[in-house]
């Protein structure tokens, strides 16, 4: 919980030194959610400071690689510049030096990289923008194999016609590549649909349903033990032992970074009740 881990405000205060706000106004993901919701200047400074607090999620735990969709690169981007300008000003890494040689010269922070998975984007069920709980366009992992079947159902596609030769490049076609296991199911499907081959969306939407459903269906069943006051407890236990270890690595890595800066007067351990 990152409400729990102190270190990663104070690292996002030390961060934002780094960084100059144009640079962070010019985030693609920034820009977009400004836009998205018609904020326009009418945003709260916090708004842009949590880009920069993003950038801490990462590097408070010192990571190297970073499993983020394909719209968060850019944002991965700029946490590499926060780790470089960090090491340039306060560790003495030479800036020329390649971002693989930071630690073994010096550096307190790795320079991330971002790992992009087989599915990279993914769009939501309005078939325009991602999959975004905020924009209810989302499949839950909570839904019963009637949301899914609903949610997939309306999918949009232009197409009017089973004998009509369909774009598989369309929303459909994502979830089917996103989700169906047989690459040979796949192909055929992408063929008879590319065709006009007397397939229907309905045909294609049941397959994903059933797919999605497969998929979510152990998530399902591993939530529902965790339900009622046996669960609520396991869940805090569990809140509890992770806070702990994280804080252990984040202050670690705050005390690193002040050593650096010159602003080690103390190491503070941290109490949880």
């Amino acid at each position: 919980m990152q409400s729990e881990v102190p270190a990663i405000a104070e690292l996002s205060w030390y961060f934002a030194m780094l960084l100059p706000f144009n640079r962070v106004m010019r985030n693609p993901t920034l820009k977009t959610e400004i836009e998205q919701k018609d904020l326009g200047d009418h945003y709260s400074f916090g708004f842009p400071l949590y880009a920069v607090g993003q950038c801490a999620d990462i590097l408070a735990f010192r990571a190297e690689l970073v499993p983020v969709g394909e719209d968060q690169a850019a944002h991965i981007e700029m946490c590499r510049e926060v780790a470089r300008r960090f090491n340039w000003t306060y560790a003495g890494v030479d800036p020329q030096a390649e971002d693989e040689e930071h630690l073994a010269k010096g550096g307190v922070f790795p320079i991330p990289k971002a790992l992009i998975g087989r599915v990279g984007r993914l769009v939501g069920t309005d078939g325009k923008n991602k999959m975004s709980k905020s924009l209810s366009n989302a499949i839950f992992l909570t839904d019963t194999a009637k949301d899914i079947k609903k949610k997939v159902g309306a999918l949009y596609t232009g197409r009017q016609t089973m004998t009509e030769p369909g774009d598989t490049n369309n929303s459909l076609f994502q979830y089917v590549r996103a989700f169906l296991k047989d690459p040979a199911k796949v192909a055929d499907l992408e063929d008879r649909y590319a065709r006009g081959d007397n397939l229907g969306d309905g045909h294609v939407k049941v397959e994903v349903a059933a797919a999605i459903d497969e998929l979510l269906g152990p998530m399902r069943e591993r939530r529902a033990a965790l339900e009622g006051e046996r669960g609520d407890a396991r869940v805090l236990e569990i809140l509890r032992a992770h806070t702990a270890k994280a804080n252990a690595l984040a202050e670690e890595t705050l005390y690193l970074a002040k050593q650096a800066m010159k602003l080690d007067f103390g190491r503070r351990s941290l109490l949880f009740g």
